[in-house]
Formats: C-alpha cells, structure tokens, sequence
C-alpha cells in the first residue's frame, strides 16, 4: 500500500486522471459482464448499431408524454364525453354510469403494488409496453355491447298526414302495447349483461394503465439531473392531462353522428342532436383510440433496461449505475419496514390525505362536467365537450407547466413548495366560491317545475317562473290530456305559444303535429289569458323543442372553470417533487405506487359514483319501464349546482387546511426530511445522490 502511494504520488495530475479513468473503465467492464445486452436497444437479437442513437432519455420521455396523452384521452375524458349517450342508450342512472367509470380504478388499484413495488426490478419500458396493448384491448372490449344490443328506437309523433294523425290516439295505443309486453317479458334489455362488459373493460384498461404514470417516472428520474427531474415530470403531467382534450374533441365530433348512423335516414330522416332522444356513435371513440394505443405501444418493446450504455473504448468514464439508480440498486427493504417508514413520515401522509381530496374534486367534476353543462347551460352534448375540452382541459395543463417553472426557476426547498401549494389552494377556493353562486333557474316544465294552470288568484304568469319546486308535486296527467293515456317513458319536449315547456306534444293535449309544429294543444288553451287570445282566432301551437331558458351566465362560469382547473392542476407538480425528497431515495418509486394505491381506492374509484348518486339526487322525473327504474329525464338544474359546486368547495378547503399544516411542520421539522440537503445544498431540484456524498467524503478523508 506504501509502495503504491509513493507511485501515485510520484505521477502527474494528468497521469493520475489517466490512471482513475482507467481504473474506472475496468471497475465498469467487470460489472457489466453478462449484463451488457440490457444497455443495448433491439428487440432479441435485432439490435441495429443505428437504434442505439435512440436509447436516450429525451426520445423516452417523448414517446411517454404521446402515449400519455392517448391513455389520457381513453381513461380520462372520452368516457365523460359520451356519458349521456350511453346512459340513454343503455338507459342507466348517473350512479351506474358512475361505477363504470370508478371500475378502471379496480385494475389499476389491482396492478398499481405490484408495478410500483416489484416493476422496478423489471425490465420498465417492456412493462410499458405490455400494459398499453392491454389498454388496447380493453378499449375495443368497451366498444363491444354496441354489436350486441337490441337496435336502439325512438319516438317521434306522427304527422298530420299519416295514417294515425291524432297525437292522443296515437300515443294511447302505444301505452297498451309496453304495458302488454311487461307482461309477457317481451322487453329484455339485457342492461345487466351490458354493465358488466362496461366494467370488465375499464378493469383492463386500469391494469394497463398503471406502469405509464409509476414505474416509467421513476425511470426518468434515475436517468436526469435533479435539476431537470421537475421539469421532465411536469412534461409528462402536462401530457397526460392534455389528452382529454384530445378525448373530449373526439367526443364532440362522435356525438354528432347518430349511433347507428347506417339506418338514421330510415329510421328518423328528421332526428338532430339536439333532440333528446339522440344518441351519439359513442363506440367509434374507443375503436380508434384502442388502435392508437396499441400503436404507441410498440417502440417500448425496443427499450434496454437502462439508458447506460457500455463504454467504447477504455479511456472514456462509465457514469455509475448506482448514481443513476438503474434497476433500484438502493437497499430494498422489506414491504412492511418500507410501509411502516412511509406512514411515519407527517408530511407524506399529509400529502397523501390532500392528494386524495383534491383527486376527489377532479375525477368527479372531470366525469360529470359535460352532463353539468349540458343541463344546466341547455348545450348539446357536443357543445359540452367542446367547452370542457377547450377550457378545462388547457387550464389544467397550463398549471402543471407553470408551477414545474416555477419550481426550476425559483428552486423552492420543500418548505416554500409547500408554501406555494397554500397560495394556489386559497386562490383555487376563490374560484370555487364564485361558481357557487353562477348558473341557470330551472325550465318552466308544465306538471314538473311549473303547474299545467294558473287560478285566477291574480298571479302572472311570470311569477309562477319563480315558484319554488317543492311548492307542488310533479305529475304530468291533467284533465286536458287524461284521455290520451300519454307515455312517460320518453321526454320529448315541445314549447307551447304560452311560453311553458311540455314533456311532449301529447302531454300538451296537441291533436295534430305538422313538420316541427303541433296545433289544436288543449292544455295550452286552458292556461290564464289564453282564452283572450283564443277570441281573437288565434289557434294554440307548439314547436318542438323546450322553451328557450334565458340564461347568460356560460361565459363567465367557464372562466371560472378555466381558473380552478389551473389553480387545482398546478398543485399537482409541486406536491410530487416534495413527496420525491421527503422520502428516502430507495422508497421514492414505492411511495409514489403506495400513494396511487390510497388515491384510486379512496378517491378515484368512490368518486364517480358518489357525484353520480348526487346528481341523481336532483332527478325531477325518472324513466320508468316495466315498473323498473331507468334513467333520469329532468334534472332540477339549481340543485344540481348547489349540491355538485358545494361538494368540491367543502373538500378543497379540507384540502387547504391539510396544505397549511404540511407547511408548518416542514417550517418547524424540515430537518428530518432524510433527502433534504443541508447548508447551501437546500434547494428542492438538486439534490446529491447517495454515492456522490459517499464519494466526497471518501475524497475528503484521503485529502486528510
């Protein structure tokens, strides 16, 4: 040991660089071995010295964010886009719809332990890869009721020229006929079987699902800077989240073509999306978007295990695989001591609880909020999705964005991340408490939200607008339409010349309807002041259609979604960057997997069907057939806004609360943070890895 000291001693400093790279070389060769092959690009033997170029992490993390943002499009927005058609189609309450949703939470819950925990030992961009093809396939199982379900009817009155030209004997032979099948169970729709092929195929599309958003960040983060690992991550957000819009334009497109759009000129020439009976090509969407997928899977398959690549000749230095962190070279420790460790750890399981509330507010508002729009704002389903996938959607990449910015720039240490998360929560429960108080008053429905007939007590007619509901109850049968024995299983509005909406042209005592116009409406004749104009040789009508709800209050409502979706979606980026440095190095992909478990158990899959038993909560008048209930018709619009904002506003406050705690204890303990460095090393994105302080204070004791 004397002798090689002195020797060493006795070179220059260019010998003794020469002399480090070369042991350096020899130390990496050794290691290597067997092993080599996993560093290469290829697919078995194929491994073409023109793809190695290609095994880079920039190159990773692009065909990461494209196969997030088609995930996204699949998982996230294009379900919520035609949710109405299905329930129509299928004749399924919001609940159920709901539970369809949160079953993707089911695989992924299932899949989420074993990718995060034991997926890192595994070769990642092959687990990647296999997990998009089953996304695939589960979309194009999604798709599959629509081959095997009844063709879907319709109702449209009969015109005055046809054979049956009274509208009330028309509809008080069809009444008979359900009634007559309900016996003989002639009516099976099979809504059962339906469900579950609905949540057989969002259980595989969330197994698949699970490896994009784990294991594959912990896979760039070994392989970037610390400086650069928000930056990627935030990259990676932004991609997923910017699917949906691509979901929700897809959406809008496909529910503008009728379901079986093959037979629509057959069926009804005469039918436009803006009836309520319409039903989009819900099942295209996942057909193109499973193809897509599967597509984006294939480049995966020619990953190596790691970006590390051998040296090609001995003087060039081999960047240890410790630093990088390639195939989890940390000490693994046990699952319980792991989990033990993280639950100890206050700011994790603080981050943990408001995570979940926040995943809460998001899955349900970004589920229901085409269905929101739709009914409270009177939108086509089309115009729904275009206004959320053109507002919502880019707020919320733009928040991710913005504070991934805001944490390389300013290099918040933990305690000033979570500073910021505070003044983004204040500022997203302004926005919330807004809204609360935006949105439309209910239609004037004749026998629903209004009475058929005013007394002559003195009211006018525009005050029983302003009626509260629960001052009467619902009921659609009147002495002017009792002998029509008039269908309550399809909402058909038509608007009376009295300005008062009507379930149907039958329930409005219409003898005749003409094109989109139906004439001689008893019921339309017995409301106060009528009789004046009836004198006068006026004739009692009704067009098709509801009668328009003055309302201008979209406008300003989508901003104020644009706004919390920013401020909301901008938590996202800052809370994981602390979660990566408060927890110790060899638990950072564990914790993440352990954080997803606790976000789709507690958040992700309750929530939808939660807002889905709210909302049904606000149904006016259901579909019943064969004494079963089906699906809501008329929903009562200010209850639904009251009760679906002042949900989201009760948990993001909860979640506030939880954020000012967080930041208090990193303020009073941001010492025992194990990843936080100390003295002028403090900053959040850059932080030395193990085997470089190991390193450094190796160099430190020789100097001495």
């Amino acid at each position: 040991m004397d002798a090689s000291s002195d020797e060493l001693s006795a070179l220059s400093s260019n010998d003794k660089e020469e002399a480090k790279k070369c042991v350096n070389s020899l130390r990496s060769k050794q290691s290597l071995g067997d092993d080599r092959m996993q560093y290469i690009c290829g697919v078995g033997a194929c491994q073409p010295r023109c793809m190695q170029t290609c095994a880079n992490i920039r190159l990773f993390t692009i065909l990461i964010c494209i196969l997030s943002c088609v995930n996204g499009s699949i998982s996230a927005s294009y379900l919520p886009s035609i949710i109405t058609s299905i329930e129509r189609r299928f004749e399924f309450s919001s609940s159920i719809t709901g539970l369809i949703v949160g079953s993707y939470e089911i695989g992924a819950t299932i899949a989420v332990i074993f990718v995060s925990y034991a997926g890192n030992n595994k070769n990642i961009p092959v687990v990647i890869g296999l997990g998009s093809l089953l996304v695939g396939m589960g979309a194009c199982l999604f798709s599959l009721p629509h081959f095997i379900v009844p063709a879907y009817s319709i109702f449209l009155p009969q015109k005055r020229n046809d054979t049956i030209g009274d509208t009330c004997l028309q509809t008080s032979k069809v009444t008979p006929v359900l009634e007559e099948a309900c016996k003989t169970d002639l009516i099976k729709t099979g809504s059962e079987l339906y469900i579950v092929i609905f949540i057989a195929a969002q259980t595989v599309i969330g197994v698949g699902s699970t490896p994009i958003l784990t294991i594959a960040l912990s896979y760039i983060d070994n392989h970037v800077t610390r400086k650069k690992s928000p930056q990627y991550i935030a990259f990676v957000y932004a991609a997923s989240t910017l699917g949906p819009v691509l979901g929700f334009g897809a959406g809008a497109a496909l529910t503008e073509i009728y379901v079986d759009f093959a037979s629509l000129s057959e069926i009804a020439p005469t039918l436009t999306p803006s009836d309520p009976q319409w039903v989009g090509a819900w099942w295209v969407g996942f057909l193109i978007f499973g193809s897509l997928i599967m597509l984006s899977a294939l480049p995966f398959f020619t990953f190596p295990k790691s970006l590390s690549t051998p040296p090609k000749n001995d003087d060039m230095e081999l960047e240890s695989f410790d630093d990088i962190g390639v195939a989890g070279n940390s000490t693994q420790l046990e699952f319980p001591k792991a989990l033990m460790k993280l639950l100890r750890n206050p700011i994790y399981m603080l981050l943990m609880v408001t995570t979940v509330l926040e995943m809460i507010i998001v899955t349900g508002f970004l589920t229901f909020m085409p269905k929101y729009l739709e009914t409270q704002f009177q939108l086509r389903t089309s115009e729904a999705n275009l206004y959320t996938g053109s507002l919502a959607i880019p707020g919320a990449v733009l928040g991710i964005l913005s504070s991934g910015v805001i944490l390389q720039r300013m290099r918040l240490s933990i305690k000033g991340a979570l500073g910021l998360t505070v003044i983004l929560s204040i500022l997203g429960l302004a926005c919330f408490s807004l809204a609360f108080f935006i949105g439309c008053n209910n239609t004037a429905i004749a026998g629903i939200t209004s009475p058929y007939r005013l007394s002559r007590g003195g009211l006018s007619w525009e005050s029983i607008v302003e009626l509260n509901v629960e001052s009467y109850s619902a009921n659609l049968t009147r002495r002017c339409n009792s002998d029509c024995r008039c269908t309550d299983y399809v909402y058909n509005p038509v608007c009376g010349h009295n300005s008062l909406t009507y379930f149907s042209a039958c329930h409005a005592g219409c003898r005749f309807t003409a094109n989109s116009t139906a004439e001689s409406c008893r019921c339309i004749e017995e409301t106060v002041g009528y009789e004046e104009k009836m004198s006068q040789g006026l004739t009692s009508y009704a067009t098709r259609g509801p009668c328009d709800n003055i309302c201008r209050t979209l406008v300003p409502f989508m901003v104020l979604v644009f706004a919390i979706c920013f401020f909301v979606a901008a938590l996202k980026t800052p809370m994981t960057a602390v979660i990566m440095r408060c927890v110790d190095e060899d638990l950072r992909p564990f914790s993440l997997g352990i954080q997803m478990v606790f976000i789709r158990t507690c958040a992700l899959l309750p929530a939808p069907v939660v807002f889905g038993s709210v909302i049904d909560t606000t149904c006016l008048w259901w579909k019943f057939e064969c004494k079963k209930r089906k699906n809501c018709l008329i929903h009562d619009v200010e209850w639904f806004r009251y009760k679906l904002i002042g949900i989201a506003a009760g948990l993001h406050f909860i979640g506030m609360l939880t954020y000012i705690l967080a930041w208090y204890i990193a303020y009073r303990q941001e010492n025992k943070c194990s990843s936080t460095p100390k003295a002028n090393d403090e900053k959040l994105p850059k932080v030395s890895s193990t085997i470089q302080q190991k390193a450094a204070a190796e160099e430190q004791g020789n100097r001495l």
